[in-house]
């Protein structure tokens, strides 16, 4: 069990990240995937009390949650929500994304291969990286109206549950860090800057050794280039080649029908492209 000073630092981010933002009903409810399989059980239950009518689940094969068989955290939580109830009919798979932006950009396609065009969303996330996710709603969906929630449970409660103390901890420090970095590169719009005293928390966590969600600096460039507009950045991500644009473009996909985008773009190439 992690040290009461330590527990100290991290109750202090727990308490900013998560932004407890009273629930609206939405017209589209986004589930962002990961090793916490709690999204699922938020998300069915606000799609049986009637607060959204429709449910897209994204993410792919980096975080599957412990003990899953599924391929995909997209697969994983779709059990759940069919276990509890939500109609097969009602649900939408995204499988490919492997990070936040990922989950709007993917998700944006999905919907727009679907016909459908939502204007207002509630997303689900984890209860930490609630404010990490609303601050990416505004980069990569501007003209959207995003919401963030998260499973109802308290920073005590989480830390018994099925997560490892030390796994929680390294991960509170660096969605606190990522926050600042991203935000430096144009990467997500906080909306504000990050308190020191959030900071100097965060690092304090990871000299203390919960350090395996730190930031990566490589990461760091290409999203600033990318996020200013200077140029336009293609890399692989699984199948895709994914072309990221910072100017509103039309992207040419495999069946050559151009594909408009919300705000930034992806294109689903073959494989075989360069």
């Amino acid at each position: 069990m992690p040290a009461a000073a330590d527990l100290r630092h991290a109750r202090t981010l727990w308490d900013y990240l998560r932004l407890g933002d009273p629930i609206r009903p939405a017209e589209c409810l986004l589930v962002l995937g990961g090793h916490d399989i709690g999204v699922a059980t938020r998300a069915a239950g606000l799609y049986q009390d009637g607060t959204v009518p429709f449910i897209v689940v994204s993410g792919g094969s980096r975080a599957v949650p412990d003990g899953s068989d599924f391929p995909t955290e997209a697969d994983a939580i779709a059990d759940v929500l069919l276990d509890r109830g939500v109609p097969k009919d009602a649900i939408a798979l995204e499988r490919l994304a492997s990070n936040t932006s990922e989950n709007f950009w993917l998700s944006a396609e999905l919907l727009r291969d679907l016909g459908m065009d939502p204007q207002s969303f509630l997303a689900v996330n984890k209860p930490y990286a609630e404010r990490r996710t609303l601050a990416t709603a505004r980069r990569r969906w501007p003209d959207k109206s995003v919401a963030i929630t998260s499973e109802q449970v308290s920073f005590d409660d989480y830390l018994t549950g099925g997560i490892q103390a030390d796994r929680i901890l390294s991960m509170l420090a660096g969605e606190a860090l990522r926050l600042e970095a991203y935000a430096a590169t144009g990467l997500i719009n906080p909306g504000e800057p990050v308190p020191g005293h959030i900071l100097d928390a965060a690092r304090i966590l990871q000299e203390a050794g919960y350090n395996s969600r730190a930031v990566r600096s490589a990461l760091h460039t290409s999203c600033a280039r990318t996020a200013r507009g200077d140029r336009s950045i293609t890399t692989r991500a699984g199948s895709l080649l994914v072309v990221v644009m910072a100017q509103p473009r039309l992207c040419r996909r495999r069946s050559n029908s151009p594909g408009s985008y919300w705000s930034w773009k992806v294109c689903r190439l073959s494989p075989s492209i360069r």
